[in-house]
């Protein structure tokens, strides 16, 4: 046969765009280019995973709530030098280097009014859309082919599923207290990329339809992607900031039961889709069978606070938190059994509290302000049980109603008892403060019961523990400013057993109550903690 010569090269310009080799190609580029960014915050996280893997805080909590059982409990006696003063000078030029970081870092925190997020979420967000945007128009016709923008949607899915677990592996890496709620943020921004994504593509797939007059919903695959897209919507409007404050129930639904429509749809929309939904499903299963292992069913009892809140505490809970998590709760009272709620968490464990357990119960201490539907009814359910079991006391001797209902509002501390279910726990603060010689605490109203479990922990490190894990800590300010005085005496006038022990080495604590809508003059004096003068 004749040798012809090489055969002819087409000219790149002529070349038919071919979606379905090249389109894949910038999915991978995408997939490689967020686990190096994700790899790159979790190296730079490291110090301070190594240092809670050193303490002892950094997996504490990935099995859940237990109970010691049998567990001897005892006080540190004498005083020995803690880990800390026996390192000496040791590491003063990594603190150094970690204070200058610090203050750099702490311009990331500043906050634009109404947006919701600081400077340095506003930088990932950023750069992540970037990210997106660019993988969909590089050298991509998207005019004559939207293939790209569906293609980059489907990559997204595993980000946002890693970002929206609660059990997710990155928390897990970048340590203690960088729970799913401090990445929910850039979730939410995502899921919108992936929604705009499609959008591009379902939008110009429509155009070029209306243009060469092919009809829209004619075949299978142009349905079924039109009811992927619709899906998309739905759970895009559902998750608005407006539905999540004011509807939560109904956004946690609809995320529940349509992703999986939009999972099914999408499949019979393209075969490419298949490999993106494997390990976004693999995510959520292993996030389902942790929370498996979190969920505890216990023994609780309910101390209604007057109207303002209830007090939550469940005694057969000793470890496996930390100060400032938080559990989803669930009540079985009047019907709610299907409805958790977060709460935090205001107690350390017993094993480092300084709260006496003489007279104030050792566990997990939860309060729930009255500020909702469920909250509200949680309080009524309390408080009408707190009248029965004061009534069934009093059935024996003669007691006139008002009486009664005068030696309830005299914050009378009666304990209902009901089962709850907890799963948890999650988040917390991604400060050591036993790292920093002075700590400032300040809450407003409620998120007191955040700041309250980091007092007392820190203070129970230092106290209790001796400063075991080199704690630092010489003076803690903690501020507090409510709407009314009512809802600051529902800790300043606990009883003394809810005050923390005298502490064994030359700390202070400074506490500040402050109210802006004072009805009455109430004196709500700071109280000053001067340890005795021991060595340290």
């Amino acid at each position: 046969m004749a040798d012809t010569g090489t055969p002819p090269v087409l000219p790149i310009e002529f070349r038919r765009y071919n979606s379905y080799v090249e389109d894949p190609k910038w999915q991978r580029k995408f997939s490689t280019i967020w686990p190096a960014v994700a790899g790159l915050f979790v190296l730079l996280a490291l110090p301070h995973l190594v240092r809670s893997i050193r303490s002892g805080r950094a997996f504490s909590s990935v099995w859940g709530v237990t109970e010691e059982f049998g567990h001897a409990r005892y006080e540190a006696v004498g005083t020995s030098k803690s880990r800390a003063m026996r390192r000496g000078g040791r590491g003063s030029a990594l603190r150094k280097v970690e204070a200058a970081l610090s203050r750099i870092g702490a311009w990331l925190y500043w906050t634009l009014p109404g947006i919701g997020l600081n400077l340095g979420q506003i930088i990932i967000v950023a750069a992540y859309l970037l990210t997106v945007v660019l993988c969909i128009v590089l050298k991509a016709p998207l005019i004559s082919n939207s293939n790209r923008a569906g293609f980059l949607a489907l990559a997204q899915l595993t980000p946002i599923f890693l970002l929206a677990t609660k059990n997710s592996i990155l928390c897990l890496l970048l340590g203690p207290g960088r729970g799913y709620e401090k990445l929910n943020f850039l979730h939410r921004w995502a899921g919108r990329a992936l929604f705009v994504s499609a959008l591009v593509h379902g939008a110009l797939w429509i155009r070029n339809h209306v243009q060469y007059g092919i009809e829209i919903m004619g075949e299978q695959k142009e349905q079924s992607g039109i009811a992927a897209f619709a899906c998309l919507g739905i759970i895009v409007l559902s998750s608005l900031r407006v539905v999540r404050r004011w509807a939560w129930g109904l956004f946690f639904a609809v995320h529940v039961l349509v992703f999986p429509a939009f999972f099914i749809t999408v499949c019979y929309h393209t075969i490419y889709a298949r490999p993106w939904i494997y390990p976004a499903l693999a995510l959520y299963g292993l996030d389902l069978l942790l929370r498996m292992f979190k969920i505890r069913i216990k023994d609780a009892v309910l101390v209604p606070i007057g109207k303002q809140m209830t007090l939550v505490h469940i005694p057969y809970a000793t470890s496996g938190w930390l100060a400032g998590q938080h559990v989803r709760l669930r009540v079985f009272f009047s019907g709610r059994v299907f409805e958790a709620h977060p709460l935090t968490i205001f107690a350390a464990p017993p094993s480092t509290t300084c709260i006496s357990p003489s007279s104030y119960p050792q566990g997990v201490s939860l309060g729930a302000r009255v500020s909702g539907d469920w909250t509200r009814a949680l309080n009524v359910y309390a408080r009408e049980a707190a009248d029965e079991i004061l009534a069934d006391e009093n059935s024996s001797k003669p007691i006139e109603a008002g009486e009664l209902k005068k030696k309830h509002h005299a914050n009378l501390r009666v304990e209902v008892p009901v089962q709850v279910m907890i799963d948890g726990p999650y988040g917390g603060s991604s400060v050591d403060l036993g790292q920093y010689d002075s700590v400032l605490l300040f809450a407003g109203g409620a998120g007191v019961t955040f700041t309250l479990g980091l007092l007392d922990d820190i203070v129970g490190r230092v106290a209790r523990r001796r400063r075991e894990g080199g704690e630092r800590t010489r003076r803690i300010e903690f501020g507090w400013c409510a709407r009314s005085t009512g809802l600051l005496l529902l800790f300043t006038t606990s009883p003394p057993s809810r005050r923390p022990r005298s502490l064994p080495h030359p700390s202070t604590v400074q506490e500040s109550s402050f109210t802006s809508r004072s009805t009455s003059p109430v004196s709500v004096t700071p109280r000053l903690f001067h340890p005795s003068r021991t060595s340290t």
